[in-house]
């Protein structure tokens, strides 16, 4: 078994990093395209709702009736109108959009019916929840005590849910794009061959590809976090040690599977195209990212298991929400690691077989 040589690993990732630093255009790309994805994905995938149209019939028209919608008034999430209880006037005001809700109030304060715009189920849902907390809060009309506490996000913000998933996103698929195309260039370019006459390594040449993009990956990483915490507000409750940890091991993942795509490919194209198909789908709708997996079918739900960014949203919404520890993310980070060999194995062995039919 032959050893490897640190001198030439370090030879090809000092050639491949200057490569990198020297493609000027690629390098603006490479650090602003995370930065473009992160705002318009932040401010596109919010799901809150700041400016609910409620239309209010009030037909008690008492001093309880007025203190409950006093409620609404008193908030700046609702923007209350006046209507009557006239079923072709609600309904006018649907059809015009005047209205996202109507609130009716019987004459006894008995009944109070709520009719909300179902046009668009995610936002009827939302609209529900708020108007529903709202109507129980203060002193109830119906004598019963309910208390709710919101753990990790007591305030419900979208941004809490998304910037991780964004992180996740942004890091898979920009790692994986990075090193798709290291080997398909040397190969456009005819600079494979050259490596036969040389006393390199497969593995080495593999790990030396490595080196300069994780360092690159991580730099993102971190960009995407400051920007993420600064610009939505997010928390971050966890080890900023264990984040460093776990996200190495994800980055590590993502460049395996770049490089092992960059083996199977032809042209720089190719493998580009590949990369964006196999990260961003998977993970856009089978990491949990934008929905949940709860609610998939039994196999597709299998099929989520293959995909390394399911794990790592365990670890970036453990570490900056909930504040996990190592410990008890240990599970996700063990997956990420068998990942990582399983990947970086098959992208060896392909190389090697490749220099091998080349020779």
């Amino acid at each position: 078994m032959q050893i490897i040589n640190k001198t030439r690993v370090f030879a090809i990732a000092k050639k491949e990093f200057f490569h990198i630093i020297h493609d000027t255009r690629s390098l603006i790309i490479v650090f602003l395209l995370p930065l473009i994805q992160l705002i318009m994905f932040g401010y596109a995938l919010n799901t809150e709702i700041k400016n609910i149209n409620l239309g209010i019939s009030d037909n008690a028209k008492t001093e309880q009736s007025r203190a409950l919608i006093k409620r609404f008034l008193g908030s700046d999430l609702y923007h209350v109108y006046s209507i009557s209880n006239n079923s072709d006037d609600i309904h006018h005001a649907f059809l015009q959009k005047k209205v996202n809700a109507v609130l009716l109030i019987s004459h006894d304060m008995r009944n109070l019916q709520l009719i909300i715009d179902g046009s668009d189920p995610n936002s009827a849902s939302i609209i529900k929840n708020y108007i529903s907390q709202t109507l129980s809060s203060g002193q109830s009309i119906i004598p019963i005590d309910i208390r709710t506490q919101l753990l990790f996000n007591p305030e419900l913000k979208s941004s809490y849910f998304f910037v991780p998933g964004l992180i996740a996103l942004i890091l898979v698929m920009i790692s994986a794009l990075l090193t798709s195309i290291s080997i398909t260039r040397e190969k456009e370019n005819g600079t494979l061959e050259q490596l036969l006459v040389s006393p390199l390594l497969p593995l080495e040449f593999i790990l030396g590809k490595l080196l300069p993009y994780i360092f690159i990956s991580m730099t993102i990483g971190f960009l995407i976090l400051i920007c993420g915490l600064l610009l939505f507000d997010v928390v971050f409750l966890g080890s900023a040690i264990a984040f460093t940890i776990l996200s190495f091991v994800y980055v590590c993942t993502a460049l395996s599977f770049g490089l092992m795509i960059s083996t199977v490919s032809q042209t720089q194209m190719q493998a580009m195209l590949i990369a964006l198909i196999f990260t961003m789908m998977p993970t856009l709708m089978l990491s949990g990212f934008m929905l949940p997996l709860e609610s998939m079918p039994w196999l597709i739900r299998i099929i989520s298991w293959i995909v390394p960014a399911k794990f790592y949203l365990k670890i970036a919404r453990g570490l900056m929400i909930k504040g996990n520890n190592l410990t008890e993310l240990l599970e996700p980070m063990l997956f990420l690691l068998g990942f990582t060999i399983l990947l970086l194995s098959i992208a060896w062995n392909k190389f090697a077989k490749q220099m091998k039919e080349l020779k």
